[in-house]
């Protein structure tokens, strides 16, 4: 990881399948990176970024949207797909977690 400059990685726990992506585009010197964690690239910082191009789903967009019309039909596909796996991961929290952790939340409240 030094070699890319990064000595100190916080990177939160959420973002490490997305780190250790970054981590191979770079060892393979692929120039772009796709990701739609608004916040990732922010997270990484600056020096990274001189050695690669991260893009998000905004850039594709505008890059490769022939109309506008086309544009904005694939934003709300897209839209309606993240709503969907966001309601996927909260199912998925709730069948895996912790029975005790319901519980706790009561004793906080």
């Amino acid at each position: 990881m030094n070699e890319y400059g990064l000595k100190e990685v916080n990177v939160v726990e959420k973002n490490k399948g997305e780190f250790a992506s970054l981590l191979y585009a770079l060892h393979k010197r692929i120039t772009k990176f796709k990701t739609n964690d608004r916040n990732f690239k922010k997270e990484i910082g600056t020096e990274i970024q001189n050695e690669i191009m991260i893009i998000n789903w905004e850039d594709v967009l505008e890059e490769f949207s022939k109309t506008t019309r086309e544009k904005y039909e694939l934003q709300q596909l897209l839209n309606k797909k993240e709503k969907i796996m966001k309601q996927q991961k909260i199912a998925y929290k709730r069948i895996k977690q912790d029975p005790r952790w319901e519980k706790l939340l009561m004793l906080v409240h």
